[in-house]
């Protein structure tokens, strides 16, 4: 996929040449002071989920950690970080009856080779004795990154982008991904979900940029 290796380029470009590689320094990674907030407020509705659990704020050397899994396929790293989100879920005592990682489109998961949110949501779905759902959602549309385009767009961009294969009635649903930035990829996930069913819709990301 052409856009995912130029979107990898270009955070690799960003990225400090000194930053420590693999596990190294998530230690000194500044936690989230909003980790269990209420969903977005970018839009005039009222959010479709309704928390949001951040492990830290997206910056160094975070970013570094979450490129490294997206791009580089550190798989290690997502293992220990994903442990480091089921703990921190634990401690707030909800438990979801679905753990559901964001799709991604068939094509980019081809070029990609793994799904880094899959990869993070393992270990939370352990800890808690689930499975993740993998079949339940599909990503119909292989959508621009949203990082390119303005908040209208975003909007337009993620419209009908998933489409449901099973009942998800009554069902308590978390949300797991690697990094939230407007929220609207999550958004349209949370509203799919709820047209399927589901009571309650929630979002745990590894980091979640400033808001």
């Amino acid at each position: 996929d052409v856009g995912d290796q130029e979107e990898g380029r270009r955070d690799d470009q960003r990225q400090d040449q000194q930053q420590p590689a693999g596990c190294a320094g998530i230690a000194d990674a500044h936690a989230d002071q909003g980790d269990t907030a209420d969903g977005d407020r970018h839009e005039q509705q009222p959010p479709a989920f309704t928390h949001t659990v951040a492990l830290y704020r997206y910056a160094p050397p975070v970013d570094h950690f979450v490129r490294a899994i997206k791009f580089h396929n550190d798989l290690g790293l997502a293992k220990m970080l994903g442990q480091r989100l089921a703990a921190k879920v634990l401690e707030i005592g909800w438990y979801p009856e679905v753990i559901l990682p964001i799709p991604l489109h068939l094509a980019r998961l081809r070029s990609r080779g793994y799904n880094q949110a899959l990869e993070l949501a393992r270990p939370v779905a352990e800890r808690l004795a689930l499975k993740p759902d993998i079949d339940g959602v599909d990503r119909v549309r292989d959508t621009p990154p949203q990082v390119t385009l303005n908040q209208r767009e975003r909007q337009r961009n993620l419209r009908d982008a998933f489409r449901v294969h099973r009942d998800y009635t009554g069902k308590s649903v978390a949300i797991v991904d690697d990094v939230m930035t407007t929220g609207h990829t999550a958004e349209s996930l949370a509203r799919t979900l709820l047209r399927a069913g589901a009571r309650d819709v929630r979002v745990w990301v590894i980091a979640r940029t400033a808001q």
